[in-house]
C-alpha cells in the first residue's frame, strides 16, 4: 500500500545544509567569471543572450515581446532579462544567473547525497557541474533558467520513489517547474515526460485511484499558477496571437530536421565523457536492479539527448539541461564504490577513478579559470567592448536622441543594448530566422521603408544587395566602416541625410 506523506515537509536548516547551500554559492562564483556580464569582464554578451536583452529593452519601453520585437523563445526568458535589467542595466541579469546556477548545483548535491556519503556528493557535483564549461557559451541562455526546474523536479521524483516521500507543497513545485519551463522551451521537459508517465503508470498498476487524481490536480494546479498570469498579460496586451504564431508555430518550422540530421544531432550530444559515465552507471544499476525509479531515469537519460536533438542543431548550449541529469547516476557510482567490502581494492578503485575525473574533466576547466582570476581583478575597469562595437555605440549616441530608432541588419542585438536604442520594425534581427520563413525579410524591409530609422547598423560580413539597395534608395551614407574600407566585409554604421 502507497504511503501517502502528503502533508511532509523536511527542515533543510541543518549544518549538512549550510555547508551545501555555502559550498553552491563558492563554485558558482568561481565560475561565473566564464561570464561577459560579470561585472569585473565587461564583455560584450553574446548573440543570443543580446537578442534576449534587446526584448527586455523594448519591454521597458512599453513594448510587448512577440508584437513589437520578434523572438521565438518563451516569454518568461524576457521577464527574467527585464527584471536583471532593473537589477542593474546591462549586468543584473547575471545575478539571477548565479542564483539559477547555485539552486541547481545545492539541489544535485541533495540527489547525490541520498545516494552516497558527504564527499562523493560534493565530488560528483564538481564533476556533473564541469560539464557547463562545455555547454556555457556566455550564459544568459534559455537552458540555464531551466536548469534548476529540472534539478528541483529531479530531486522530487527521486525522493518520491526513492524514500515514498511526498507532500501538497512538492507536488505543486513539480507543476510550476514543468510550467517554467513551458515558458522557456518546451523540448526540455523530458523529466516530467518520463517520470508522470512512471507514477501514473505506477499508481494505475497499485489500483491507488484517489491518490492519483489527487496528484494529477495539484500538479496542474502548480502549472496554472505559472502559466495563467502569463497569458493573461500577453491577452490583455493584445500579444497573445503574436505568441502562437512566433512560439509555437514558428519554432515547429525552425525545429524541424531530418530524421538523419536528428540522429548525427544526438551523436554529437552523446559524445561526452561525463554523460557516457553516467549512462554507464545508470545502465548497470538498472541491470543490477531493474526497479521503477532506475528504469525511469535510464529513459530520462536517452529522452533528454533525443529530445536535444529534436530541431537537428548541435549547438552546444542545447546541452546545459544534460548537467543536473547526470548527477544521480554519478552519485551511484561513488556509492558503489564506498560500499566495495575489499578496502584495499575500495582504495585502489576510488583513487584511479578520482584521479581520472579530475585530470580530465576539473583540473584543465577549473585551473584555467582559476588562473585568470587576479587578471581579471587587476583589469577589472577596463572596457573590453571590440574597438568596431565601441565605435558604432559612440555614433549612434552622438547622432541620435534617446527616443531615436535604429535597425541592425544581420543578428548583432548588442548595438542596441548598449546603445539603449530601440529598434525600428518588429525584426530587431533578420538571420537565420529569415531562411525559417521567407515572408520575414520583406515585412522587414516595407517596416523599415516606413520608419525610416536615422542609423542603420551592418553586422559583418552581412552586406547584401537587399540592404544596399534600400541604403542608397534612401540617401544614407556612410559615417563608419570597419577597417575604414566602404563595403568592406567589417561592421558599418549609415546615417541618413536629412534634407534641408
Amino acid at each position: 500500500m502507497l504511503r501517502d506523506k502528503l502533508f511532509v515537509f523536511r527542515k533543510n536548516v541543518g549544518k549538512e545544509n549550510i555547508i551545501g547551500i555555502l559550498f553552491s554559492f563558492v563554485l558558482v562564483l568561481l565560475f561565473g567569471f566564464n561570464s561577459p556580464l560579470h561585472p569585473w569582464i565587461g564583455r560584450e554578451a553574446a548573440t543570443d543572450s543580446s537578442v534576449f536583452k534587446t526584448v527586455a529593452l523594448m519591454m521597458e519601453h512599453g513594448y510587448m515581446p512577440y508584437k513589437d520585437s520578434f523572438d521565438h523563445k518563451g516569454p518568461l526568458l524576457y521577464i527574467i532579462n527585464f527584471l536583471g535589467d532593473m537589477i542593474s542595466q546591462y549586468r543584473g541579469v547575471w545575478a539571477i544567473e548565479m542564483i539559477s546556477l547555485a539552486v541547481t548545483i545545492f539541489m544535485m548535491y541533495k540527489i547525490s547525497r541520498m545516494s552516497s556519503s558527504i564527499i562523493s556528493s560534493f565530488f560528483s557535483v564538481v564533476v556533473s557541474f564541469s560539464l557547463l564549461f562545455k555547454f556555457f557559451k556566455g550564459g544568459n541562455l534559455v537552458e540555464e533558467y531551466a536548469m534548476p526546474l529540472i534539478a528541483i523536479s529531479t530531486y522530487i521524483f527521486i525522493d518520491y520513489l526513492k524514500n515514498n516521500i511526498i507532500s501538497l507543497a512538492r507536488i505543486i513545485i513539480a507543476g510550476a517547474c514543468f510550467g517554467m519551463t513551458l515558458m522557456l522551451r518546451p523540448n526540455m521537459i523530458a523529466i516530467w515526460i518520463v517520470y508522470c508517465i512512471s507514477i501514473l503508470i505506477f499508481l494505475l498498476i497499485q489500483k491507488e485511484y484517489k491518490i492519483l487524481w489527487r496528484y494529477l490536480l495539484l500538479f496542474l494546479l502548480g502549472i496554472i499558477i505559472v502559466i495563467m498570469p502569463i497569458l493573461l498579460w500577453l491577452v490583455l496586451n493584445q500579444d497573445l496571437s503574436f505568441f502562437l504564431q512566433d512560439y509555437i508555430i514558428f519554432n515547429f518550422k525552425y525545429s524541424s530536421a531530418t530524421l538523419n540530421n536528428k540522429w548525427e544531432c544526438a551523436i554529437v550530444f552523446f559524445e561526452n565523457l561525463v554523460y557516457v559515465i553516467a549512462m554507464v552507471s545508470m545502465a548497470y544499476h538498472t541491470i543490477k536492479n531493474a526497479n521503477l525509479l532506475n528504469v525511469s531515469y535510464m529513459c530520462y537519460l536517452l529522452l533528454t539527448v533525443f529530445m536535444i536533438a529534436m530541431g537537428g542543431a548541435p549547438y552546444e548550449h542545447y546541452g546545459m539541461v544534460m548537467v543536473p541529469a547526470v548527477a544521480y547516476p554519478l552519485s551511484l557510482l561513488f556509492e558503489e564504490i564506498e560500499n566495495i567490502e575489499d578496502k584495499q581494492t575500495e582504495k585502489v578503485v576510488y583513487f584511479l577513478t578520482t584521479m581520472f575525473l579530475i585530470c580530465e574533466i576539473i583540473a584543465n576547466d577549473w585551473m584555467e579559470l582559476i588562473k585568470w582570476i587576479p587578471a581579471d581583478y587587476v583589469n577589472r575597469n577596463e572596457n573590453n567592448r571590440t574597438e568596431a562595437v565601441e565605435h558604432a555605440v559612440e555614433l549612434i549616441d552622438v547622432l541620435t536622441d534617446e527616443d531615436d530608432l535604429i535597425t541592425v541588419y544581420g543578428n548583432f542585438d548588442i548595438i542596441y543594448v548598449l546603445s539603449n536604442r530601440k529598434h525600428a520594425t518588429r525584426y530587431s534581427y533578420q538571420y537565420p530566422i529569415r531562411w525559417v520563413r521567407n515572408e520575414i525579410i520583406e515585412e522587414y524591409f516595407n517596416e523599415l521603408q516606413e520608419e525610416m530609422p536615422k542609423i542603420v547598423v551592418v553586422e559583418k560580413n552581412r552586406y547584401d544587395e537587399e540592404i544596399d539597395e534600400f541604403i542608397n534608395n534612401n540617401k544614407y551614407s556612410i559615417v563608419y566602416a570597419e577597417n575604414n574600407e566602404e563595403k568592406e566585409s567589417g561592421l558599418q554604421v549609415f546615417s541618413r541625410i536629412q534634407e534641408e
